[in-house]
Parts: structure tokens; C-alpha cells; sequence
């Protein structure tokens, strides 16, 4: 009985590991459209994912900085103001090595097409905003990443699932 579990116990060699391919998105646009099972759901989703490039530390930083400066006005402007849906948020994603951005829309009250056409005109006009911020709120979007960043964990649970996303995800160093 030792010698099993010795033997079953180490892990799969780094060497034996399945390939993990991720393809480099053509610079174009690609729809998915799913209908849902039941005709009579009112609900739409949209989510919007651009792709960044091969993981790097300063990419990486960067996305979290625009990812920082737009979640809130997104909120504000498409939940609240607009009142588009009941879930509205953006985020940063990593995908084997590859770094991405995503904006999400749920709705009950509107279209796929509104939900995605109300998500590409913000993040046009957003191009605005970071032209006119001033500095003093770029330094304060700053300095709320750089605190996030170091901010401890609050559970147990919280650091694991922090750590198993990060193995998740080949980010951990």
C-alpha cells in the first residue's frame, strides 16, 4: 500500500503536461449568438472581450488601470443612468498567457443589439474622458489600483481562491 500511494502521489511530471493553445484573435470582429431555451426569457447578455497580447507586467498593469478608471462611469452611465440592465461590469482577463478585457451587459429591458451597441458608443466616447481627465483624478485611479494591489486578505478562502486562480490561470510566480 506505500509504494502506491508514493507512486500516485507526486503529479504529473511539467513535462507531461497537455499543450494549453490560445489563439491570437484576427483584428477583426466575431459574433456568437445563442438563443435561449426558453422563448419566452426576456433576458439578453452581452459580453464584449478584447484581446491585449501575451501576458507582460506592464500590460498587465495597465489593464488594471483602465479596467480601475472605467468600471465605475460604466456602471453609472448603463445600469444607473441608462438603465440598460441588472448587470452591467468590466474586467480584466487572463486566458492561458493572454491578457484581455472584458464588458458585460444582462438585460431584461433591451436588446442584444442596444445592450452591444450602448457598450461600443461608451467605450468610443471613454477615449474622451481619459483625454480630459485631469491629473489629480488619473493619480487617484493610481493610487486606489496600488492600494487594491497590496491590500491583505481578508479570509482564508479568499487567499486560496487568489492563489488557485492564479495556478488556474500559469500567472503564479
Amino acid at each position: 500500500m506505500t509504494s502506491l500511494s508514493k507512486k500516485s502521489g507526486g503529479g504529473l511530471p511539467r513535462k507531461k503536461y497537455p499543450p494549453q493553445l490560445v489563439l491570437r484573435i484576427p483584428p477583426s470582429s466575431y459574433t456568437l449568438k445563442c438563443l435561449a431555451k426558453d422563448p419566452t426569457d426576456p433576458n439578453s447578455a452581452v459580453e464584449l472581450y478584447f484581446q491585449v497580447g501575451k501576458d507582460n507586467t506592464r500590460d498587465r498593469v495597465m489593464v488594471d488601470l483602465l479596467m480601475e478608471m472605467m468600471y465605475e462611469p460604466l456602471y453609472d452611465q448603463i445600469r444607473t443612468k441608462d438603465q440598460f440592465g441588472y448587470h452591467v461590469a468590466c474586467d480584466c482577463r487572463w486566458t492561458n498567457g493572454v491578457i484581455g478585457m472584458h464588458f458585460q451587459v444582462v438585460t431584461s429591458s433591451k436588446s442584444a443589439q442596444e445592450a452591444e451597441d450602448r457598450l461600443e458608443k461608451f467605450i468610443r466616447d471613454f477615449r474622451q474622458t481619459i483625454v480630459d481627465m485631469k491629473s489629480s483624478d488619473f493619480m487617484h485611479h493610481l493610487v486606489a489600483l496600488a492600494k487594491q494591489k497590496l491590500d491583505m486578505f481578508n479570509s482564508l478562502r479568499e487567499e486560496t481562491n487568489h492563489y488557485w486562480s492564479e495556478i488556474r490561470d500559469g500567472r503564479y510566480r
